[in-house]
């Protein structure tokens, strides 16, 4: 089954295609100015590397955050435009899982941070069990202090275990981080801070053999808060700020 994946949720956008088990293709773009109109020709540019027509396609994965606002809202809207166009079923998986399969074969806690802005990190809490990965939180939006507060309250019964921290969020927050998680933080490497579309692929393909697909009418982009933006026109129409919410 040909699988083609994309991850716009972060400043390193990522598009994959796979075939079955085996990846045929990867291509990753750091644009920190977040994803822009032109996706579709990237996307378009991978396929015509590898000779593969788009129409060849079986089936479409894409990253549903949380994350970047713009990047997910052009990355969702895409691919539920080619499902639309291609009639192919389409998988939305969420951007926590995508980072933390980066370390399945770890066998620790993991814990992936996403910088939201603001003091705060897009995070979750999962434990690498061999080659499968539990889930023990759903995904939050909390300053770092407050992630580790909550790390402790899941891993209470195993105080010993350090938990490996990964993700953007840590090339502003790993100094805090280590200081105040005082022997219980490790961290992955640079490499594995950014969720990939080979990994979104991976995990996408597993769902498709399960003929476990979404309806492409009600992917959205899993935002835990409003946009500053939106924020930003309450306060104008007297609104009063917003708060925090998940869908």
């Amino acid at each position: 089954m040909l699988v083609l994946g994309i991850d716009t949720s972060t400043s390193y956008l990522s598009i994959a295609v796979r075939d079955g088990d085996r990846l045929i293709a990867e291509s990753g773009y750091y644009s920190p100015r977040g994803c822009s109109a032109g996706l579709l020709p990237l996307i378009e540019g991978v396929l015509k590397y590898i000779s593969l027509p788009l129409k060849k396609i079986d089936g479409l994965a894409v990253s549903l955050g949380p994350g970047s606002f713009t990047g997910l809202r052009i990355g969702v809207s895409t691919m539920k435009g080619l499902s639309f166009a291609l009639s192919r079923p389409i998988v939305g998986i969420p951007t926590m899982d995508v980072l933390a399969e980066n370390l399945v074969l770890s066998s620790r806690y993991l814990c992936p941070v996403i910088d939201a802005k603001r003091g705060q990190v897009y995070s979750a809490i999962y434990k690498s069990e061999g080659r499968r990965i539990k889930k023990l939180s759903a995904p939050m939006i909390l300053s770092p202090a407050e992630l580790l507060k909550e790390i402790k309250t899941k891993i209470s019964n195993s105080k010993r275990d350090q938990v490996i921290f990964l993700g953007d969020g840590l090339i502003q927050y790993q100094n805090l981080i280590k200081t105040k998680a005082r022997g219980l933080a490790v961290f992955a490497p640079p490499d594995a801070w950014f969720p990939r579309a080979s990994v979104l692929t991976g995990l996408a393909l597993k769902r498709f053999l399960r003929n476990d697909t979404d309806n492409s009418d009600d992917i959205v982009p899993l935002y835990l808060r409003r946009s500053e933006a939106e924020d930003k026109y309450d306060a104008r129409m007297g609104r009063g700020k917003s708060k925090s919410y998940s869908r």
